[in-house]
Parts: structure tokens; sequence; C-alpha cells
């Protein structure tokens, strides 16, 4: 499969775009516990980044200027990592901080708008109402 457009910065960010959407490569130490998780893929034992580190990796690289797919994704994923995100951001409080004041700045009708115009999986749809407020919610425990 061929990608239908790309962009980076040529040293940290890689993004391909497919007919489906989108995929994020970002080149970054490692900043979590447990980073990573094998799996494998086709016929191939690849690492996989686990939940909580790319969660953390948002807040750590770009919480201060957060976008609403961010805030879906940090909802969405709460739904099954919580207890470990917390757990992993706690080192991490002042880019929790700097994100909730991002997340502070924006218009909510402007977040919800762009989070309902994603490409969502139908399981995770009834998030997409309720992911600003399920995201700081999930900051402010840490």
């Amino acid at each position: 499969m061929r990608p239908v457009d790309y962009k980076g910065d040529g040293a940290r960010l890689l993004k391909l775009g497919f007919g489906f959407g989108e995929i994020d490569f970002s080149v970054a130490p490692s900043l979590t516990s447990s980073p990573t998780t094998q799996a494998t893929v086709g016929t191939n034992v690849v690492l996989l980044e686990t939940i909580p580190e790319i969660i953390a990796k948002k807040i750590y690289h770009r919480g201060d200027r957060i976008a609403p797919r961010d805030i879906f994704d940090i909802a969405a994923s709460s739904e099954k990592h919580a207890e470990s995100i917390v757990r992993e951001l706690a080192v991490y409080r002042d880019n929790v901080s700097n994100t909730l004041a991002a997340i502070d700045r924006l218009k909510p009708d402007f977040v919800k708008a762009v989070i309902n115009q994603l490409s969502i999986k139908e399981p995770y749809r009834p998030i997409a109402n309720v992911a600003l407020e399920r995201t700081k919610d999930l900051l402010r425990a840490i």
C-alpha cells in the first residue's frame, strides 16, 4: 500500500497520508516505563508503542499546542488505559499543566466540530461528544 501524501520535518516527524487516514511517525526517546509491546504484523515481529507511551509523547512534545485529534485520542485511550496513563504521566506534571492550559484556550464548539469530522470507528463514536471533558478529567487526575 503506497501513501497518497507525506509530510515531515526531515528529522523527527514523518506523516504518511493514505485514503483511509494518516499515520504519524515521531522519532523521540521513550518516556514511559514500558514503552513498547511486541506484536506480529503480517509475517514480521515488531515493537509497537504502548498506549501510555503514545499519550505521554503527545503531552510531552506537543501538549502546549494540542489539537482536537489529540484530545479525542486521549479520551478514547482512557477507556481502557486511564490508570496506566495517569501513572506514567505523573512524572510530567508540568507538561500536563501546560496541556490543560492549552485546552482551556481552545473553543469547545470548535474542538467538538473538528472531532466530529474525524473518521472514527463505530465503537468509539460516542466518545466524540464527551472527548473534551473526558480528556480534561483524565489530565486533572495527574
